[in-house]
């Protein structure tokens, strides 16, 4: 094979490399939850789960003093 044909072939493989990597970064960096979206997030199940939760815990350890 003629060089420059692959130092052509090598640079475009890297420059494509390159570009995948900073998309991924770019994709990270712009799913970043802030922790007060996390809060929000979790405050809706902690609604939900919480009493039951609870009362279960409440059951079982009446279940097992008795």
């Amino acid at each position: 094979m003629d060089r420059n044909f692959f130092l052509q072939k090598r640079a475009f493989e890297h420059q494509n490399q390159m570009t995948r990597e900073l998309a991924t970064r770019h994709l990270l960096k712009n799913s970043e939850v802030s922790p007060h979206q996390k809060a929000k997030k979790a405050s809706p199940l902690i609604l939900r789960y919480g009493p039951a939760v609870t009362f279960i815990t409440i059951l079982l350890v009446l279940g097992f003093l008795i």
